[in-house]
């Protein structure tokens, strides 16, 4: 193996705080560690000659810790690099991995990643109907940044629902995807009696006005945000829209 990355896996494990920090008042500070810093390293990584290396390494380790840290290099290399192919291989992935947080990590990179319409993303939708909360949580997102419609299929799930908590993470899937079919849908739960899923419906009801175009006093009225709140998401709407 690559001489570098095998000395970032080795740095992304160790806990140990870095040469020159150390503990004040007692209290374990993880943002002083080796690993902290290697993870931030691996966060910036264009180098995909390293990707034959990691996909045997997921493909033939038996440690859970080297392959959760090989995914997350493989995804940000991805996402560096809008690497299709490294995207494919974390979908294919999907099938093969049992550890619920090994799957978890894997739909979160995935999130990041654009994938288009000619990938298959029905691995996705099996792990919403066969998984736990988190994995639900992180496929939601995952369904979101890319070439496939998948709104409609969002908007069909939160319909079907009645888990408060998948009630505010497809919500906030939405918020990346959602146009105006949306808004009608999503007026339907400023009045629920759970306030998470209120105050959520109202932030998210912001961003999908503002993409749809729809106006200042409309968009204030509906989600009851001030001019203010309203005029920093127009600013930030195109970090804040994923294809979908």
């Amino acid at each position: 193996m690559n001489i570098h990355l095998q000395s970032l896996l080795t740095e992304m494990s160790d806990k140990s705080y870095r040469s020159g920090e150390w503990s004040e008042g007692g209290v374990y500070e993880s943002d002083k560690t080796v690993s902290w810093a290697a993870y931030e390293k691996a966060r910036q990584l264009t180098e995909t000659s390293y990707l034959t290396e990691l996909y045997n390494l997921v493909e033939t380790s038996k440690s859970d810790e080297a392959k959760a840290h090989a995914y997350f290099i493989i995804g940000f290399i991805a996402k560096n690099t809008n690497d299709e192919h490294a995207t494919k291989f974390l979908l294919d992935r999907l099938k093969v991995e049992k550890l619920t947080s090994t799957i978890n990590l894997i739909l979160h990179r995935l999130a990041d990643l654009y994938k288009p319409g000619h990938l298959d993303l029905s691995i996705i939708y099996e792990l919403i109907n066969r998984k736990g909360a988190l994995t639900r949580y992180a496929a939601y997102l995952a369904l979101t940044n890319t070439g496939h419609s998948v709104e409609d299929s969002l908007i069909d799930l939160l319909k079907k629902t009645t888990e408060r908590e998948d009630i505010v993470w497809l919500i906030q899937a939405l918020g990346y995807v959602g146009t105006e079919k949306s808004i009608a849908i999503l007026e339907t739960y400023l009045k629920h009696k759970k306030l998470r899923v209120r105050e959520t419906v109202r932030d998210e009801l912001v961003t999908i006005m503002v993409r749809a175009g729809k106006p200042m006093t409309e968009i204030c009225r509906l989600s009851k945000m001030s001019t203010q709140i309203v005029e920093s998401r127009k600013e930030r709407i195109s970090i804040l829209t994923r294809p979908g």
